[in-house]
C-alpha cells in the first residue's frame, strides 16, 4: 500500500540510502495523483523535497519545492498525517536557496499550527514535537530580529534554520 511504501521511504531516508528514498517517494506520489488523492500528495513531495536537498540536486530540489508550495497554498494539506513536516521541508528548502518567499511560508506554518494546537488537550504534547518546536524556534528568531529593528534577512533565517536543522540530525 501506499502508506507502507512511504514508511520504507521514511526508513531509507533515514538511512542514507537516498536513491531508494527519492524512487519509492516517487512512486507514491504517482500512485496518490492517478488515484486522484490530491490531499495526499503532500507527504510524498515533502519525502522527495528533502531527498533532493541531500542529494544536493538544484534542478529537482526547484521543482519539488514549487509543487509542495502550490500544494500547501492550496489548503489541500490539512488531512496529511504530518503536515507540519510538510511545512518544515519546505522552510528548510527557502532557506537552503535564500528564497525571500521564507517569512511568508513560515507565517503560514505558525498559522496552521496555531489552528492544530486548539483541537489538541494537551498543549505540552504538542511542543514536544520536533518540527512544531523547529518551526516555533524559527519565528522566534525572525520574531526578535524584528523587535530589535534588524532586517529579518532571509540569509539569517537560513543560518538559524540550518543550525536547527544540524542540532536535530545529530
Amino acid at each position: 500500500t501506499a502508506y507502507s511504501m512511504l514508511a520504507l521511504a521514511y526508513a531509507c531516508a533515514s538511512q542514507m540510502r537516498w536513491g531508494e528514498a527519492a524512487d519509492l517517494f516517487q512512486e507514491v506520489y504517482v500512485a496518490r495523483q492517478r488515484a486522484r488523492q490530491q490531499k495526499l500528495i503532500v507527504e510524498p513531495l515533502a519525502g522527495l523535497l528533502t531527498v533532493a536537498m541531500a542529494m544536493n540536486d538544484p534542478q529537482r530540489l526547484g521543482a519539488h519545492l514549487e509543487e509542495l508550495l502550490r500544494v500547501l497554498d492550496e489548503s489541500i494539506a490539512d488531512v496529511a498525517l504530518d503536515t507540519a513536516e510538510c511545512y518544515l521541508a519546505a522552510l528548510r528548502a527557502l532557506a537552503l536557496v535564500n528564497d525571500g518567499r521564507l517569512v511568508s511560508v513560515l507565517c503560514r506554518a505558525q498559522d496552521f499550527l496555531a489552528g492544530r494546537r486548539s483541537k489538541v488537550a494537551g498543549p505540552d504534547a504538542f511542543d514536544a514535537i520536533p518540527g512544531h518546536r523547529e518551526i516555533a524556534a524559527l519565528a522566534q528568531t525572525i520574531s526578535e530580529c524584528s523587535c530589535r529593528n534588524e532586517v529579518v534577512s532571509t540569509s539569517h533565517a537560513a543560518v538559524h534554520a540550518s543550525h536547527l536543522h544540524a542540532a536535530q540530525t545529530c
